[in-house]
């Protein structure tokens, strides 16, 4: 088994917490972000350049299936959790952060630039406004989430999403970032772990996932436009495209690495649904 960073480990003992603390929501509750994609790769993903660590938990709320009670607020703060700082976002009694998330269109929040959902009788402040995880309310299968802690046996059955939500869902933040220009919060590792999916999963998976983002049009939507950006990027001149920019400098200019990124997101594009 790969070997388990600290902060990899106290962050999923901490994700087991807020599940455990949030069980009676359970059917409503979808895992995304950087635990999510490393339950996808397995240990293959290992050998790519970059570390596989997390310092956090994200949780997408599929708020057609979730239910009046328990209240969500309370149980957090029941089991120890206090609000961070903007919506959404909860942090255990040692500091390590569990992000709850709706998509927009289950928000009840139009506003421009809102970022509290509004989900009675939960509150404005359990879960945060986020694009991009629609196709992962459609894209998702059942999985064990085991703790990583030696000696902690908890196991909880819970919806991950599947690997071509992953990718959308990471595509549309990068996309949002670099449009608005918000050039701090660009990680590489974004797009490495994107090259991690594409370099671990078969292409009959991802494909999958794609087509069944098409039969539902939030999701349909959200996808296209990840496809539609990805495609562009890939169009410009390798020394103004700026996911693979991001992947030399993860990689330290590998050119294997660089070889395969074009040749898997190409292959990507050519299954992608337009």
């Amino acid at each position: 088994m790969t070997e388990v960073s600290p902060e990899y480990r106290a962050a999923r003992a901490t994700l087991l917490d807020a599940l455990t603390a949030l069980s009676d929501h359970s059917e409503s509750l979808i895992l995304v972000g950087a635990q999510a994609i490393y339950m996808n790769i397995g240990d293959e993903g290992a050998g790519i350049p970059g570390s596989i660590t997390t310092t956090d938990g994200d949780l997408a709320i599929n708020a057609e299936v979730l239910t009046a009670q328990p209240e969500m607020s309370p149980s957090l703060l029941e089991a120890g959790f206090t609000e961070g700082g903007q919506p959404g976002s909860w942090k255990s009694p040692s500091g390590i952060m569990v992000d709850l998330m709706v998509c927009p269109h289950q928000s009840n929040n139009i506003k421009p630039g809102a970022r509290a959902a509004k989900l009675p009788p939960h509150g404005n402040k359990i879960a945060r406004i986020t694009g991009g995880l629609e196709p992962a309310l459609v894209d998702h299968q059942v999985n064990l989430l085991l703790s990583l802690t030696p000696g902690d046996d908890r196991q909880v059955e819970l919806k991950v999403a599947g690997p071509a939500a992953l990718i959308v869902a990471k595509l549309i933040k990068l996309h949002e970032r670099i449009s608005a220009r918000k050039l701090e919060r660009i990680k590489g590792k974004d797009v490495t772990d994107i090259y991690r999916l594409l370099y671990t999963v078969d292409v009959e998976t991802l494909q999958a996932g794609l087509e069944s983002h098409q039969l539902n049009p939030e999701a349909k939507a959200t996808s296209t436009r990840a496809g539609q950006f990805l495609r562009a990027d890939t169009q410009t001149p390798s020394a103004t495209s700026v996911l693979r920019r991001l992947i030399d400098e993860e990689t330290g200019s590998n050119q294997v690495t660089l070889g395969s990124w074009d040749a898997l997101v190409t292959e990507l594009l050519d299954i992608w649904p337009q």
